[in-house]
């Protein structure tokens, strides 16, 4: 969320060691420099990306809406058709989105705050306005995908780091970026290790084997 290309090293960055996760993940990946979102925001990015249609309509539409995205034929049901288990996994909460609305009209399987606050309200008390840590979510990952998925069939997973977002919130447990107290550096360096986490946690559990993995940024 609110991350532009320009931050990592293979996008032109001069900061030194910001995004060394993403970094060294770049190093084996595609990059693709000419990618953008048909869309006006954040949440309409995500329907333009999984859709192929450009959102004219913000949040507040498409949660009294929820008929908006039904007609569609959306990743979501390809890959269903396919036999595909489908996961969503964010720390905020959909709903004033209406992004719940969308996903699950297709049968993906969606955890967002309102899990956290009724299974782990710790990390929320540590989290911040909108949600829980980056790293929390990251750590959550790691620890339940290996669980949640079965390896007999393909899965689609898709996960939503927002600390980007302004105001940037850096957790507790991210080393800061050298001697810089910028937010927004900080919050892009907190990102990256949060994806570290991610990244060389599931490494581990194998699920990654035979996987496609896309990081996307919305701006």
């Amino acid at each position: 969320e609110s991350f532009s290309s320009n931050y990592i090293k293979i996008g032109g960055s001069n900061y030194e060691n910001l995004t060394p996760n993403l970094d060294e993940f770049a190093e084996d990946a595609v990059y693709f420099p000419n990618y953008r979102s048909s869309a006006p925001g954040t949440h309409e990015s995500m329907i333009s990306s999984f859709c192929g249609i450009y959102s004219m309509v913000g949040p507040e539409y498409i949660r009294y809406n929820p008929e908006y995205t039904r007609g569609l034929n959306c990743l979501f049901e390809i890959l269903r058709k396919f036999n595909y288990q489908q996961f969503f996994y964010v720390g905020h909460h959909l709903g004033y989105s209406g992004l719940n609305q969308f996903f699950n009209r297709s049968s993906v399987k969606i955890i967002d705050s309102g899990y956290f606050e009724r299974n782990h309200p710790q990390w929320l008390t540590k989290g911040h306005e909108w949600g829980i840590q980056d790293t929390d979510l990251a750590k959550f990952l790691v620890e339940t995908l290996p669980k949640e998925i079965s390896i007999e069939r393909p899965y689609f997973l898709g996960s939503f780091f927002i600390n980007t977002h302004g105001p940037f919130f850096t957790a507790e447990d991210c080393e800061r970026y050298g001697n810089d107290n910028d937010a927004h550096l900080n919050a892009i360096h907190c990102v990256d290790q949060a994806f570290g986490i991610f990244w060389k946690g599931l490494l581990k559990t194998g699920l990654l084997d035979n996987t496609v993995i896309m990081v996307l940024g919305d701006t």
